[in-house]
């Protein structure tokens, strides 16, 4: 599941993006900024943020997923 907000003058026109795959939540809370990774079932509050840990995370595998997503909504021409 993948979500996308892009938002006028409050985002300056750029977008910040969320996914959720099983129990993982990768999110962004402003543009380009890094990932955040959460694992839902041990933290529902969002409370510890994963994605500084060795592996065993899904956030690259995430971020893959997101980076072409990205690229082909990105293609769309964006309308005012």
């Amino acid at each position: 599941l993948f979500f996308s907000i892009r938002e006028g003058p409050r985002l300056g026109g750029q977008a910040v993006y969320a996914m959720r795959r099983g129990p993982w939540v990768a999110l962004q809370m402003q543009p380009r900024e890094a990932w955040q990774l959460y694992n839902l079932d041990r933290d529902p509050r969002q409370a510890t943020n994963l994605a500084g840990q060795p592996a065993g995370t899904p956030l690259r595998a995430m971020d893959e997923t997101a980076r072409a997503f990205i690229t082909r909504a990105e293609a769309v021409p964006f309308r005012r």
